[in-house]
């Protein structure tokens, strides 16, 4: 009987930051424990160590001399455990798991972190936000709509790498929001960024969005009740993002936001197409 199987039972629910946590310490054990015992013979753990360092913007070099300043026989170096890139930071830990996944790409190791990272998400009593796909984090949703409107749109968006890098932006912040209100705003705030940037690319102008909707409903011969639909849109965004004070917006809120947006950028795209 699974934690999760007697949590429901018992109608015990833990809060999300707590489980977010527990993903953390789990993905110690799965993961880097995993990754940091490869360090001998080949030296092979130290190549992983550098290449997350360089993800991170982190030097290396300080942290492997502090950790071999004892080292006087010197017949190994000694290279620092992951934990000390990340602490027991959730959104850190992500991070360090994608960069991860790019230092042991086309070794045997592939496997080995994306099954320890599918046990660590399993193994969670409640839902901490994410969802796992090859090789990538995403906020955790319907996952159908997550495929279309979600993963589809970032490989659309190649061509557009600015509004692609405001997106991601926008998940990024997403991910934060389970917990975190002002990570809300601010991934409301770069979702309609992103909408903005990629009307003007395929419209061809400068305008910002406010003044670009109703071309948008016109260029994609939608019927004039969309016109309402991205009036509320706009609304939306000019009372809950970081630009504003606003109120309060839940984490569902946002969700179904950021899907609206992945809705009105696919049909843009696949018209564009």
């Amino acid at each position: 009987m699974s934690l999760k199987a007697f949590n429901s039972a018992f109608g015990i629910q833990e809060d999300p930051s707590i489980e977010q946590g527990r993903f953390v310490a789990r993905i110690h054990q799965s993961v880097f424990y995993l990754l940091e015992d490869i360090r001998y013979p080949s030296g092979m753990y130290e190549g992983i160590f550098r290449h997350v360092c360089y993800g991170l913007g982190v030097d290396p070099n300080p942290l492997i001399a502090e950790a071999n300043r004892h080292n006087y026989a010197g017949m190994h170096k000694f290279i620092p455990n992951l934990k000390e890139l990340i602490g027991n930071d959730f959104i850190k830990t992500l991070q360090v798991l994608i960069l991860l996944r790019e230092a042991v790409k086309g070794t045997e190791y592939v496997e080995s972190v994306d099954r320890g990272i599918e046990i660590a998400l399993a193994s969670a009593v409640t839902d901490i936000g994410i969802r796992y796909t090859e090789g990538m984090f995403f906020p955790s949703g319907a996952k159908e709509l997550d495929k279309i409107l979600i993963e589809d749109n970032l490989v659309w968006l190649k061509e557009y790498e600015t509004v692609r890098i405001q997106f991601a932006a926008t998940l990024e912040h997403f991910k934060k929001s389970l917990t975190q209100e002002s990570a809300r705003k601010d991934a409301i705030t770069n979702a309609y960024s992103t909408m903005e940037g990629l009307a003007r690319a395929i419209l061809g102008n400068s305008k910002n969005f406010d003044s670009n909707s109703n071309t948008v409903v016109e260029h994609l011969s939608l019927p004039n009740e969309y016109k309402n639909i991205l009036h509320y849109y706009k609304e939306i965004a000019n009372q809950y993002s970081s630009r504003h004070a606003g109120s309060s917006f839940s984490h569902a809120e946002t969700e179904g936001f950021i899907y609206l947006t992945g809705v009105l950028m696919r049909l843009l795209l696949q018209r564009k197409n």
